[in-house]
This record gives C-alpha cells, structure tokens and sequence, in this order.
C-alpha cells in the first residue's frame, strides 16, 4: 500500500483502531499508524489503554472529541503528554507525522537519523546509534 492509497478494510483490534476505521470511512495506512503509534505511547507511560473499548460508541465519541484523560497517580511529563494528545487527534490530517514525533519537545534530546528509502523498504526508518 502506498502513502496515499485509501484502504476500507478492517483489521486489528478495536482498542488501536482510529475513528475513520471504526467509522469505516477510507484510510490511509500512513495515518492510522500514526495512531496505533499514540495508543502504544499511551499505553507504554501509563500501564493502561487510552480508550475503553468495551463500549464501541462510547470510545469513538471520546475520540471524535478529542477526550483523554491520563491517571493523575503516575507523574508523567508535559511533554509526553502533548505529543500523545497530538498524535491521537481524529482528524487524521491534523495528527503528528512521523518527523514531527522525533522533533517533539519530548525526544528533542534523542539522537537519531532518517534512512533514505531504498529498494528493500517502502517507509523512511530511523536509525538511533
């Protein structure tokens, strides 16, 4: 799948899926990785899932407004904090790209470089030393 081809089918468990998949709206691979990539950050600095699934209706208005709530008993930074919120946002169009991610406030101090793509990958790759 290229950067720019929509896709309409759904695969994945519901808790990663963005609001255009659960809409079943076309999507493009691209944005709702990003996505997956948020829930995972999420996830990663928390213990829990951002949203609850359980209740698919109920996930999705949170998502579509843009609602998320981080535990107030874990200390965890601003920074992280906003580049989650940003990466999760509904409007795939408006959510942080992959460069805008390693230039946030949060990996600002991260050593790392884009690969080129080559014959062998169809997405850039980070290199970290």
């Amino acid at each position: 799948m290229l950067d720019n081809d929509a896709s309409h089918t759904f695969c994945g468990s519901r808790a990663y899926a963005p609001p255009e998949i659960l809409r079943s709206q076309p999507y493009t691979g691209f944005t709702v990785d990003l996505w997956s990539v948020g829930v995972v950050l999420f996830v990663m600095v928390t213990g829990l899932m951002p949203y609850d699934d359980r209740n698919p209706r109920k996930m999705l208005l949170k998502q579509l407004q843009h609602r998320l709530t981080f535990p107030r008993k874990i200390l965890i930074s601003e920074e992280v904090k906003t580049l989650i919120y940003e990466i999760l946002h509904p409007i795939p169009s408006q959510r942080k790209q992959y460069s805008d991610i390693v230039q946030s406030a949060w990996l600002a101090d991260t050593p790392y470089k884009f690969r080129t793509r080559s014959s062998c990958c169809e997405n850039d790759l980070l290199e970290f030393p």
